[in-house]
């Protein structure tokens, strides 16, 4: 995906938040540029590697790194207890997720694109390949955005 593509997703998360929940004050400047700060901050990873189209084969690509730092972040929003930190660490947290499910979505065959769900057991790119879904999930968000505007 492009970063276009993930700031879009990183302010749209933001803002499904905020539809789903206002009261949770997403919508705010602070909340919503964390939310595309995470949905981007996983493509720095193209200035660790020699070839960009490479990038995906970083530990950054990786769902378990990120489970790893969502673990910290909460661990760490609890301690603090301060509610704007954990919307801050949330709206940060559901980039990052946004992020991995369009690389995920948006692979585009064998070897392009992907993440690896299964590393370290398993250094494979997955993608989702089943177009009737993928059909159905454009559909449905579409769907989605027309309901609730």
């Amino acid at each position: 995906m492009t970063p276009f593509a993930h700031v879009t997703a990183g302010y749209l998360v933001t803002q499904a938040v905020d539809l789903i929940n206002p009261s949770l004050g997403f919508n705010s400047p602070e909340i919503i540029i964390a939310g595309i700060f995470g949905a981007n901050i996983i493509d720095f990873d193209v200035f660790l590697v020699k070839k960009p189209i490479e990038h995906r084969n970083t530990i950054f690509h990786t769902l378990i790194f990120w489970i790893g730092i969502f673990i910290f972040l909460f661990i760490i929003a609890n301690f603090l207890n301060n509610q704007f930190i954990t919307k801050l660490f949330l709206s940060f947290s559901l980039g990052i997720i946004s992020h991995l499910f369009l690389d995920w979505y948006a692979a585009r065959g064998k070897g392009v694109g992907g993440i690896r769900l299964l590393y370290p057991y398993s250094k494979k790119h997955f993608a989702i390949i089943i177009f009737g879904l993928i059909t159905f999930l454009n559909r449905s968000f579409f769907l989605f955005l027309k309901i609730f505007r």
